[in-house]
């Protein structure tokens, strides 16, 4: 009896070991491949099996946001030594935010700040989010926003996701990009934000001018003020409901 349990023990913890395995190479794998096509979605609910399985893409946190388990956002600020986002800014971002989720979001100025650089490594980014999320107990969705200053390997990137709830600001590189000009500036940044949120409820690249996931909006800004979009536009909000939809299936 003994002997058998013990088997049975060593099956279960085989089957248990190679189910692990092929799950994590599947999930860094081909986007096509089954796992990621139709099982990702539904396991990367869970905060836990993202951790598990380091499910780390654009679009993992989407349920954080879309789904109904969270009843709230909170966009946590976290500046670097220097930078800073206005207030006017930061309430126009997350009224878009609340627009568009229809869920309440507010903002705060994290306590912790990263040390001024000229440029930024972005797998030095990538781990001050994870020490910045180990101390986090907040109870509402978060979205993580690091106010860096340029990024160091691509100087015209003024925007980008970091890992599946974060997204990063590059101000230097947007103010240069916007020709000093405050107005233009300001309302760049709302447009690259936005941007990057929707690539984290699960939103991609697409070429139509007018719609807010124009890559444009994210490696130089857009260079005249009425060409700047803060919006979704409606091809993008019908995606967005296919990003809900999917999460309740």
């Amino acid at each position: 009896m003994k002997k058998f349990l013990l088997v049975f023990v060593l099956l279960v913890i085989i089957i248990l070991s190679s189910g692990y395995s092929l799950m994590k190479i599947s999930a860094h794998g081909s986007e096509n491949n089954y796992f990621n096509r139709r099982i990702r979605i539904q396991i990367s609910q869970y905060p836990m099996m993202r951790k598990i399985l380091s499910l780390h893409y654009d679009g993992d946190a989407r349920a954080d946001y879309l789904g109904k388990k969270n009843d709230s956002i909170l966009v946590k600020v976290i500046p670097m030594e220097g930078l800073y986002i206005s207030d006017k800014i930061m309430e126009d971002f997350v009224s878009k935010i609340q627009e568009t989720i229809e869920k309440p979001t507010h903002y705060q100025y994290s306590g912790e700040q990263l040390e001024y650089r000229q440029f930024s490594d972005f797998k030095d980014l990538s781990f001050q989010l994870d020490d910045v999320r180990r101390g986090d107990v907040s109870r509402e969705a978060v979205l993580y926003l690091f106010i860096a200053n340029n990024r160091q390997d691509d100087p015209n990137q003024i925007g980008s996701t970091l890992q599946e709830n974060g997204i990063v600001l590059f101000e230097g590189d947007l103010l240069a990009n916007s020709g000093g000009k405050m107005e233009m500036f300001s309302r760049n940044i709302v447009g690259t934000l936005m941007h990057e949120f929707g690539h984290q409820i699960g939103l991609r690249h697409n070429e139509y001018f007018d719609c807010l996931m124009n890559p444009v909006q994210e490696f130089d800004g857009r260079e005249k003020l009425n060409d700047v979009t803060v919006d979704f536009c409606d091809w993008e909000k019908n995606a967005i409901q296919i990003e809900k939809d999917k999460l309740l299936n």
